[in-house]
């Protein structure tokens, strides 16, 4: 008996170990719910020399080509598809490793609005730009094949500000029909803030003629952190207004948020989201993405206490860290000394102090 107990529980052991393992496209159908998903066929569009082309640069004969079979990608389907037999589409560029996943409070509106859900898990910051910008095309080129997604609904959720990669779908608009963006937006161009005296961090490479005009009649939801000091805001609205109101943009909107709600993978809120997806279903007013191509403000409220002030502490300094990276070393002391008085208990703040005097005569 004692055996047979035994034989049992690693049966289902190794039945629990198999069901954690990626799928394969062939083992979809019919499958809602979240599961890992793991694609080996690249798009088309995704080769080096493609990606170069579209940022405006030569391809780099040493950069390495990456593997798509190794990366595992998350996949939420929801319950059923609209009542046009299709789903909407939000692809995902992460920015953090293991961030995939669809946040909690989000997996109703995917509910809501039919739209499927495909992220890398493992595609954060830390990745090769070209690795993340690649398999944000293949997710969309694979999803595109394996499920009957609508022309009229492929949304690009970008969380990342890194250069080039947080500017995808300006360099492949012919994939997307909108973008959902909730981090500091950056431009082509360096942008000045005559008050202050900063400039934004980064500039994104210019994207080719075709592409910046296509871009343009992309619909563009970007949300505003309100927990940002004011000289990050101030930026913020000014590359709004000087990049692509200037720029002659001509769908973009700015929702102001609560910094916990909309900066912290773990405590996103459906609120922004769900307006999000609202104002990207209002589009495209001049058809779909071609078929060539194929195979309101939210009220505010104080910080939830579920947030920790070390979490809070810990996406602030990363962000000073990407400042310090880039040369904006101005707006990296703005950022530590915000750290170390907002968070003077945490081991965040100990170390902005460190990175502070490091930088303090740069």
């Amino acid at each position: 008996m004692r055996k047979l107990l035994c034989l049992t529980l690693a049966l289902l052991a190794c039945h629990s170990l198999h069901a954690d393992e990626p799928l394969t496209p062939d083992k979809t159908a019919g499958k809602t719910g979240e599961f890992h998903l793991q694609l080996t066929e690249r798009s088309p569009l995704s080769t080096l020399a493609e990606m170069a082309k579209r940022m405006g640069s030569k391809p780099d004969p040493t950069a390495a080509d990456y593997d798509l079979s190794k990366q595992d990608f998350y996949v939420y389907v929801p319950s059923s598809p609209g009542e046009d037999g299709k789903y909407g589409l939000v692809d995902v560029l992460p920015f953090a490793d293991g961030h995939g996943f669809a946040p909690k409070d989000q997996k109703p509106i995917l509910e809501k609005y039919h739209l499927l859900w495909i992220a890398p898990m493992h595609g954060g910051d830390g990745q090769p730009a070209q690795q993340r910008v690649g398999e944000l095309i293949d997710a969309a080129y694979n999803a595109r094949k394996i499920w009957p997604i609508s022309d009229r609904r492929l949304y690009a959720f970008i969380t990342t500000w890194k250069s080039p990669e947080g500017g995808a779908a300006f360099y492949y608009p012919d994939q997307f029909t909108g973008v959902l963006m909730n981090t500091e937006p950056i431009w082509f161009t360096k942008i000045h803030d005559p008050k202050t005296g900063h400039n934004t961090p980064l500039a994104f490479p210019r994207p080719r003629d075709e592409s910046f005009a296509q871009a343009k009649n992309l619909r563009y939801f970007l949300v505003k952190d309100t927990g940002q000091e004011e000289t990050i805001q101030r930026l913020h609205d000014l590359v709004i207004r000087d990049g692509y109101l200037a720029a002659r943009f001509k769908y973009v909107k700015v929702l102001p948020v609560e910094g916990p709600k909309c900066n912290l993978w773990s405590t996103y809120t459906g609120d922004w989201f769900d307006e999000g997806i609202q104002y990207l279903d209002e589009g495209p007013s001049r058809g779909a993405v071609a078929a060539a191509t194929r195979p309101a403000t939210v009220a505010t409220s104080r910080p939830s206490a579920a947030v920790s002030k070390d979490d809070q502490a810990n996406r602030a300094l990363s962000l000073a860290k990407s400042y310090v990276s880039s040369g904006s070393y101005s707006l990296a002391r703005t950022k530590l000394q915000k750290i170390i008085d907002d968070y003077p208990d945490t081991k965040a703040a100990e170390e902005a102090k460190k990175l502070l005097e490091e930088i303090k005569d740069k």
